[in-house]
């Protein structure tokens, strides 16, 4: 019986091999879902720069004191990242993402109501940490919902995503600026299409 014991202590053990984890059964549609989240993250990092001179004439403020509003976002964004990986470890992947989505969503809106620069680069700091979570969080979900052997061409479609869709948006942005300059013009009477009035002496 002692060297039946002694046998089974000196047996080399085996290490247990985890099982592989299944692919999301909807994972184009995760993929569509984060790269929503990242998109709208991305867009708002750059988009707001096209509005700058406008924004400083509505708040008051000059051109230093309006760039807070693109580098209070930025610095958001990086100070979160690191915490990123805690923060799933602690309350869960989903969750993290969804809180985010519903902070920036929150953030923006609350930054379309603001009346003052202080007001506006408070959301904006807000918004860029809730944009942050977006952007990184959204592709450690997008490599779990992919087997390894698709994970490039996930990442792919992701990264053409988030670069190529921005360019509609800021587009459509110059086009509405475009427009209502144009109006401006027509108001007070300095359109290309107007014809100047003419004085007659006799």
């Amino acid at each position: 019986m002692i060297e039946l014991l002694e046998e089974e202590s000196t047996a080399p053990t085996v290490p247990a091999v985890a099982a592989p984890v299944a692919p999301a059964p909807h994972k184009w549609v995760v993929a569509a879902t984060v790269m929503t989240g990242t998109i709208m993250a991305a867009l708002d990092a750059s988009i707001v720069n096209v509005a700058l001179p406008e924004m400083g004439g509505t708040l008051g403020a000059t051109i230093e004191e309006i760039t807070w509003v693109v580098t209070g976002y930025m610095l958001a964004n990086v100070i979160l990242m690191p915490l990123i990986a805690w923060l799933s470890a602690r309350f869960g992947r989903k969750r993290v993402y969804v809180a985010s989505v519903l902070l920036f969503t929150a953030a923006s809106m609350c930054c379309g109501l603001a009346r003052t620069l202080p007001v506006m680069v408070l959301f904006r700091i807000v918004q860029g940490a809730g944009g942050g979570v977006l952007m990184t969080a959204s592709q450690a979900i997008l490599r779990e919902a992919f087997p390894a052997a698709e994970q490039g061409v996930a990442m792919g479609v992701y990264g053409m995503g988030v670069v190529l869709a921005p360019a509609p948006a800021h587009a459509a942005e110059w086009t509405a600026q475009a427009l209502v300059r144009r109006a401006g013009h027509r108001r007070h009477g300095t359109g290309r299409g107007r014809r100047p009035h003419r004085v007659r002496l006799a």
